[in-house]
């Protein structure tokens, strides 16, 4: 059986997360759009616009999304869930996105 870690992603895997969504077969081109502004809104801009501090491992303090990633035992990323909080309730969380590389 091949062991699987589970740690915090950073901005450094936003195409693996691009390439896991595609690799499905099951997202459109437009939900894969939107999963990547979703992990910019945890994450950051591609560009570090949203880092306050300059560096662009920093969540935004605002940010409503959370991400864990699934790595393989040579640190790679094979999968990927997103959750955050619902709105208007206490301590309920909605799971957004949840995807493995088929190749995993």
């Amino acid at each position: 059986m091949k062991r699987t870690f589970i740690g915090d992603l950073t901005p450094k895997y936003r195409e693996r997360v691009r390439e896991i969504l595609r690799s499905t077969g099951v997202f459109r081109e437009d939900e894969i759009t939107v999963a990547l502004q979703v992990f910019d809104s945890a994450y950051g801009a591609p560009d570090g616009a949203h880092a306050s501090d300059g560096a662009q491992n920093t969540p935004p303090a605002t940010s409503d999304y959370f991400f864990l990633g699934a790595f393989t035992a040579e640190e790679e990323l094979a999968g990927f869930a997103c959750y955050g909080p619902t709105p208007g309730t206490d301590a309920t969380y909605d799971l957004y996105w949840i995807a493995v590389d088929r190749a995993a």
